[in-house]
């Protein structure tokens, strides 16, 4: 895994990615910070969540602000209502929805596509999101990957839809790690380490000592799922950005508690292979 990133600045709003997906033509993978958008007050100002108490017209401009920056269709934004599970979307076959047009989100914390103009994306706020592309197909993926839904595999659901269901080469996937907490802040109850020793029983680095309680290496345990499901190690990019270190440039659900925004992640082409 590599600690990587590139900050690219549009319109004076930065947009993180990173060098892997830049490379890629004609791809749009970005991880948005606080910095942009309209939104005031807890959810200043780049929201994208309508049921955080923000004024819808914000919330919908601010999904039109990025569309703009990236040269996304607001229209081909894939999204879920994401409710910490393993279940993994196949977009347009699943029927997901677009955030903003009044459609009932379903229950789920990822989505793929193989199809240009269909944009997935994922919410943060201290949970991980994951941005996954397969250059070989063009497909992509947008995950939330938090603590249970880590524990119950989603990683694995959605590198299956890259694969098996649109033909791509897990070994040739690039994969993202985008802000979200990081290990050293990461703290959890003994039962939760239990079920990390439990579910990586040969990965004793995820959960770390020397703390008044244990803490989760959460980016090492995708990491480790990734490499089970046959990517490879040098093509996995982690920002290395920490939601609970930097509460002014990201949400944080431990920091802010209800009083707070969330961040979304986007990928996606504009144009097919």
């Amino acid at each position: 895994m590599k600690f990587e990133k590139v900050t690219v600045v549009r319109n004076g709003i930065p947009l993180l990615t990173t060098p892997d997906f830049l490379r890629q033509p004609g791809l749009t993978a970005v991880f948005p910070t606080r910095a942009g958008g309209v939104s005031k007050g807890a959810c200043a100002a780049f929201n994208f969540g309508f049921s955080r108490g923000d004024d819808p017209g914000d919330v919908t401009e601010n999904y039109r602000i990025l569309a703009s920056l990236v040269g996304a269709d607001p229209a081909g934004i894939a999204a879920v209502r994401q409710v910490h599970s393993d279940r993994v979307l196949l977009a347009p076959r699943d029927g997901v929805a677009n955030p903003f047009t009044g459609q009932p989100l379903q229950d789920a914390d990822g989505v793929v596509t193989g199809e240009a103009g269909i944009y997935p994306v994922c919410y943060y706020a201290d949970c991980i999101p994951l941005l996954l592309y397969a250059p070989d197909t063009g497909a992509v993926a947008a995950v939330h990957s938090g603590w249970r839904g880590t524990l119950q595999g989603i990683l694995k659901h959605a590198v299956a839809l890259l694969t098996e269901e649109l033909a791509g080469d897990p070994a040739r996937l690039l994969m993202a790690i985008g802000p979200s907490i990081c290990p050293r802040c990461f703290e959890v109850g003994e039962e939760v380490a239990e079920l990390f020793r439990a579910a990586f029983p040969h990965h004793p680095e995820l959960v770390l000592e020397g703390f008044d309680k244990p803490h989760i290496d959460l980016w090492r345990a995708v990491e480790v799922t990734a490499l089970a499901c046959g990517l490879r190690e040098e093509n996995i990019t982690c920002l290395g950005e920490c939601c609970f270190e930097q509460p002014q440039r990201y949400f944080s659900h431990r920091v802010h508690k209800q009083e707070r925004g969330v961040l979304m992640a986007l990928i996606g082409r504009r144009e097919a292979l």
